[in-house]
This record gives C-alpha cells, structure tokens and sequence, in this order.
C-alpha cells in the first residue's frame, strides 16, 4: 500500500492514471475503507452499499452537499476494491520478501499438513526469519494438497 501511494505522489504517474491531484485523498480514503473492510471481514459490497451510503449522509448533515458530492467520488465500487485487495496482498508479500532478503542469517521453513472444514487436505506454510534484531514468523501460504498427506507425499 505505501508503494502504491508513493506511485500515486510521482509526477509522471498522476496524469497516466487520469487522477487529479485533489482525488489523491479519495484514492487514499478508499485504500482504507477496504483495509477496514479486511480487518472486519466484511463483505466486498459493504464499502459502495453501506459505509459510502452512510459517509454520505453523515457529510451532508454535518459538513453540507458540497462536501458530501465529494465524497460521492470516492471510488468503492464492487469492481474497485477486489482491486484493492490484490494491491494490499502484493504490498505484503514484498514486504515480507525484503524482510527476508534483508535477514543476516537464512530463514527457517515450517510446514504443516491440516484438514479443513470440508475435509479437504491443506498444505500450510510458516516461514521464520531475522529482522531488526528479532525473530519474526510470516505466514506463507496455504495451499490444497492434491496427492496423499504422508510426509514423503508432501515433501
């Protein structure tokens, strides 16, 4: 999310995006409703359903219609904050793969074989490094295991 923001305050990257630079707060302000939405575990329609529906409302009573039509112009659409979403996982994920780049030592694997809710064999992945002078464990991923759940299997 930081990259994407410090994309958004280049010069050269605002006009390529069609963004001017007053929407660059409602592009942020989006960025996070979506990563609310994410910590709450709310739906990818509760943003343009709910939360921009009540924003509005509050804006107009409180700061008038002008400041409420620009709040109409926050993108939070169902087809934007999938879009969020990715950007935020792909943030993390280099974040996590600078962390390790940047270890002083190599980092430890943990891998666990799991069943989930519907029976079905998961491949889980931990990964365990040094950074900033402390021990830091990263959840990987988790993925499906298509073959048998012995350890020769898996590994």
């Amino acid at each position: 999310m930081q990259a994407r923001r410090a994309r958004y305050g280049q010069k050269g990257t605002l006009p390529r995006l069609v963004l001017e630079p007053e929407q660059k707060p409602l592009v942020q302000a989006s960025y996070e409703v979506t990563y609310q939405c994410i910590r709450e575990n709310a739906s990818h329609s509760a943003p343009e359903n709910l939360i921009k529906l009540c924003t509005i409302r509050i804006v107009e009573l409180v700061l008038g219609t002008a400041a409420a039509k620009k709040i109409k112009e926050m993108p939070l659409s169902n087809h934007v904050i999938p879009g969020r979403v990715a950007d935020m996982r792909c943030n993390i994920l280099e974040q996590v793969v600078q962390e390790i780049k940047d270890s002083p030592i190599r980092f430890c694997l943990q891998l666990d074989e799991l069943t989930d809710i519907a029976n079905i064999s998961q491949l889980v992945v931990y990964i365990r490094y040094i950074t900033d002078g402390g021990i830091k464990d990263e959840f990987l991923f988790c993925e499906g295991l298509q073959t048998r759940t012995k350890a020769g299997d898996v590994f």
